[in-house]
């Protein structure tokens, strides 16, 4: 192959932000001429040995640091503050992080910072808005190691907030990477034993909600389900009805009043309404004093599928 048509570079790069791995490439016939040609034009921008970037294509954060996971390897993700970056858990700008397992072989310059790691399970990364990133648990758990508790504490917080994490998430995996010398480990420990007593509210209000469907004979619904749409992970909701596409969050007053809960609260809501999910939500002072109208509604929304 010679020469390179933009048409055909550009299907390569349909979901990848611009950008073409020199692998992708090669699958499709290009040659060491027919690349450098692509570059003389500026059809091509070389990145790193691994990547190029089409040329034209818009400078994104979302290219950078694909362009960063590309470069480091096919099991690398997004993590460490860049993680919590991507999770709008971190309030500024950083530079590309990128954690890859120990067996992943490069000795070069990378187009991120790259975290050589032995415990990247594959239940701790997630795809979100089409880029690698791990989970906001694992977020948690590696800035545990590197930044002061009260940082740590900030971004957990958040996360609960904003229900990208159960405390129970963030257990399982200091469960998973515990070990000798894992620095983060008392950190962590700490930062879940302050907030207990909080989860047993949130989960008294849980029991509160499903002792209203037992009253009233309604069926009981799956807790805790991690959820997505075509763009990936939406994120876990309290509780979920298989048969009737029904999502309920239960709003707790101490994590969903302020104005950026309530913000985030609706971006979330808005993601699961386009995916096709029916979405409820129930405040604590419903389900504390108005029993009946939770009841109610519950039994209206089935009632209207079945009619359906």
């Amino acid at each position: 192959m010679r020469r390179m048509n933009t048409e055909m570079l550009r299907s390569i790069t349909v979901g990848q932000h611009g950008l073409i791995r020199t692998a992708q490439l090669r699958s499709v016939g290009a040659t060491q001429s027919s690349i450098l040609h692509a570059r003389r034009t500026g059809l091509l921008e070389r990145l790193s040995p691994e990547v190029f970037r089409l040329g034209g294509s818009p400078r994104t954060i979302e290219q950078r640091r694909l362009a960063a996971l590309f470069d480091a390897g096919g099991d690398a993700a997004l993590g460490q503050v860049t993680g919590a970056r991507q999770w709008e858990l971190w309030p500024v700008s950083v530079p590309d992080h990128v954690l890859v397992t120990r067996c992943s072989a490069f000795d070069r310059p990378t187009l991120g910072v790259v975290h050589r790691v032995r415990d990247l399970l594959p239940g701790h990364v997630v795809v979100l808005d089409g880029l690698r990133v791990t989970t906001p648990a694992r977020v948690v758990m590696d800035l545990a190691a590197t930044l002061p508790r009260s940082q740590v504490a900030r971004v957990l917080d958040r996360a609960w907030g904003k229900r990208l994490l159960t405390l129970g998430d963030v257990a399982s995996v200091l469960h998973d990477v515990r070990g000798k010398g894992r620095r983060g480990v008392r950190t962590v420990e700490a930062l879940l034993a302050e907030r207990l007593d909080l989860v047993a509210a949130e989960t008294a209000l849980e029991l509160a909600f499903e002792a209203i469907l037992r009253a009233n004979s309604l069926p009981p619904m799956r807790r805790q389900v991690q959820l997505s749409d075509v763009e990936g992970w939406v994120g876990r909701v309290d509780y979920f009805d298989d048969d009737y596409g029904l999502v309920v969050f239960v709003d707790g007053d101490a994590w969903h009043r302020a104005l950026s809960d309530v913000r985030s609260d609706a971006a979330q809501q808005h993601r699961l309404v386009a995916a096709g999910y029916r979405v409820e939500r129930f405040s604590e002072g419903e389900i504390k004093f108005r029993q009946h109208k939770v009841a109610a509604r519950m039994r209206q929304l089935r009632t209207a599928k079945l009619a359906a």
